[in-house]
This record gives C-alpha cells, structure tokens and sequence, in this order.
C-alpha cells in the first residue's frame, strides 16, 4: 500500500512539474526584467551589472541584454525544467539554475567551478 501511494505521489509531483513549466515560460518572456541584484560567492572577480541593466527573453527563443552576461549580450535561449540556457552568436553556452520566478521577479545562478554569481530581476507590473 505504501509502495503505491508513493508511486501516486510521485506521478502527481511529475505532472505538477510539468504544468509549471508551462506556466514559468509564459512569465519569463515578452517582460524587459531590470537586475535587482548581482552577487557571487566563492573565487573570482566579481564584474556586477550596472544598476539598470535589463535582459529580455522573446517568445521565438531570443535574448537581449543592455550588458553583458558572460560575454555577450544577444543570443539564443532555451529552457528545460529549472535550467535557462543562454547561447550567443558565437555559440559559447551559459546555463541558469531559475530558483524563483514569479510574476514580478526572476532569481537565476550562474555556477562556475570556483563561484556561483546570483542574481536577481524584476518586472514591472501590470
């Protein structure tokens, strides 16, 4: 009985899941989201984006950013269940663990093998 309603929890975690992904792409694009916050742990330089920097994720899976993220400021997006993955015109990759996305906010790290840089978007509201 046990085994069961583990299973049935299971496949109801799985389908919640995948609703939310629907639901988060439909946040995500056609907003201009502004940095809140740039902060990195760990080693490293820490180059943080102006303040007023904004990123844009498109509908057709282009992005657009008044600075650079990683090197480049346009490029392709994709998403797959928590992961963003920027590419620019070059073809070098970046990949996002999204910890929150709501409407009024994005919270995205950047993890390297000697730092995570996270940081923090808003959106205006509607």
């Amino acid at each position: 009985m046990k085994i069961i309603l583990l299973a049935f929890l299971a496949i109801i975690s799985i389908t919640t899941t995948a609703q939310d992904l629907v639901i988060k792409s439909e946040l995500l694009t056609d907003k201009k989201w502004t940095i809140a916050e740039d902060k990195q742990s760990g080693v490293g330089t820490h180059n943080a984006l102006s303040e007023g920097s904004t990123i844009f994720f498109s509908k057709n899976g282009t992005w657009e950013s008044s600075a650079e993220i990683n090197g480049s400021k346009t490029g392709k997006w994709t998403a797959e269940k928590d992961i963003i993955q920027l590419s620019n015109n070059e073809g070098k990759t970046t990949k996002l663990k999204v910890t929150t996305l709501n409407e009024k906010q994005l919270k995205f790290e950047i993890k390297k093998t000697m730092y995570v840089r996270s940081l923090e978007w808003t959106a205006p509201g509607k």
